[in-house]
């Protein structure tokens, strides 16, 4: 996806600019200049640039076929019938050319929610010719900023300057600055920061805590760090409803009570960890929640709370005794392997074995590959822009991110009263019954996460980049941001 939002476009594009609002950025146009929605929504047509060009599969410097509306035809339907991100295009019906450079699509219900997902990385539409080719898995050449030179895997990645791509600047400048960017490979966090102080990297993107970022500016004060907010990203463990261990909400209250989540936070994390939940915190509280908190307030009797007596009494009542879990886990990061050794620790305590299993990103891949495309989108779970849809996505028994199998009548109906009410005007009351119902039954296990993201480092003078490259929907990735960058 990094590279891929290089290489290939969507139909539109969040605004990267300085100026643009830092939680809701403006959806400009990308490949296509105008989208207007009929018919309450469940009607969109799209209106295409024409002069854009997908480059020749024999030499990416040439321009190649032109860009149609009917490339779409294939784009589209293959996302809704033939990938993991089909739920996105669930209410899609159909997909029609309307001309040469016009698409409709029509939906099955009110759909406004697509034209942000467009905007995504996630939106990007790839070459159709190369899928035809059956060269998709191993080539890229598109409309995009910048063309694949080389590729290495674990290795590096070098992109050059497309000739011909579309887009100017506002002095009508050609679009990109930079003429090649080269992306490398480091393992570690001391990899990235001896690259960056040789001068053998510009900027690289990492997670450092304020006394990391002090102790690095007074050895290079010429470092420049961008930082983040609090990205609030709630970490959890789904408890499978339709294992009959996880059926009863005594043995589930177990597992959380003999889970130290402030032990983990404390040793992990440090002073920078916080207590976590299945909804981000901002959709429910006005402050980043801490350990310092009330937490029976904040989470009940069981989230976030240490009772490894009472929760040894819970299981033993339970009458389960020793138990095996394997759990299969890709380390995208550190902390997230040091977690699950420290739940391991935790969990002997109630006589659980956890075998983890730690997987390359192949065979993790392969894994989901195996399932469904129903699982497979579970797995990844899909964005939701605020409590309702948050709420009816995660734990509506027939929401797509419901992990856990919850079927429970009153959280149902809780989360189709949120739904009936406007967003400026959501009953925090009813929010908190059904958070306390929930909690209550923990149909999770809450882990903590990190409170603090420091982002983007530079070396040098980096111009175009406004503050990192994260925002909204979180999925901007690099293309998006260097289209416009430059370099002193």
């Amino acid at each position: 996806m990094v590279l891929a939002s290089f290489v290939y476009e969507g139909f539109f594009r969040y605004d990267q600019s300085s100026e643009r609002h830092p939680l809701s950025p403006a959806i400009l146009p990308s490949m296509a200049y105008q989208w207007d929605f009929s018919k309450e929504g469940t009607e969109l047509v799209i209106k295409l640039n024409s002069g854009i060009h997908w480059g020749n599969m024999e030499n990416a410097l040439d321009l190649g076929p032109e860009i149609t509306a009917s490339d779409y035809l294939y784009t589209i339907n293959a996302y809704r019938d033939n990938s993991s991100l089909y739920k996105f295009y669930e209410s899609l019906e159909s997909v029609e050319t309307q001309g040469r450079y016009e698409l409709k699509l029509t939906f099955s219900r009110p759909s406004f929610w697509i034209i942000p997902f467009f905007a995504s990385s996630l939106g990007i539409q790839f070459n159709p010719f190369l899928a035809d080719a059956d060269k998709l898995d191993h080539v890229m050449i598109g409309p995009g900023p910048f063309i694949l030179d080389s590729y290495a895997t674990k290795s590096q990645a070098t992109l050059t300057r497309n000739p011909h791509y579309y887009r100017k600047d506002y002095n009508a400048r050609s679009l990109p600055y930079l003429g090649s960017i080269q992306f490398i490979y480091a393992a570690d966090r001391d990899t990235h920061l001896a690259l960056l102080k040789t001068a053998g990297v510009h900027l690289t993107e990492m997670a450092l805590t304020p006394q990391e970022i002090d102790t690095e500016l007074s050895s290079d004060p010429n470092l420049t760090v961008s930082l983040e907010i609090p990205s609030g990203i709630q970490n959890s463990i789904a408890l499978q409803l339709d294992n009959l261990t996880w059926s009863t909400k005594e043995a589930r209250r177990a597992l959380s009570l003999v889970t130290d989540g402030k032990g983990i936070s404390d040793t992990i994390f440090g002073k920078f960890g916080m207590p976590s939940d299945k909804f981000e915190w901002w959709y429910w509280n006005e402050t980043l929640p801490s350990w310092e908190d009330d937490l029976h307030k904040l989470y009940g009797d069981y989230h976030n709370h240490t009772d490894v007596e009472k929760a040894q009494s819970l299981w033993a009542n339970e009458g389960l005794g020793d138990i095996t879990i394997k759990v299969d886990y890709y380390p995208h990061s550190e902390a997230y392997t040091e977690i699950l050794s420290a739940l391991q620790q935790d969990w002997k305590q109630l006589g659980i074995t956890v075998q983890l299993s730690s997987l390359s990103y192949q065979k993790y891949r392969n894994t989901l590959r195996q399932q469904t495309a129903i699982d497979a989108i579970l797995a990844t779970q899909t964005t939701a822009a605020d409590i309702r849809s948050a709420a009816y996505d995660r734990i509506h028994s027939a929401g797509s991110g419901n992990r856990e199998g919850i079927n429970d009548t009153l959280v149902d109906t809780l989360v189709s009263q949120l739904a009936k009410q406007p967003l400026g005007t959501i009953d925090r009351s009813q929010l908190e019954r059904l958070r306390q119902h929930l909690n209550d039954q923990v149909y999770w296990i809450a882990l903590p996460s990190v409170a603090f993201m420091s982002g983007t480092i530079f070396h040098t003078n980096l111009h175009g980049i406004p503050s990192g490259n994260h925002s909204s929907f979180r999925a901007f990735y690099h293309g998006k941001v260097l289209a416009e960058a430059w370099i002193d």
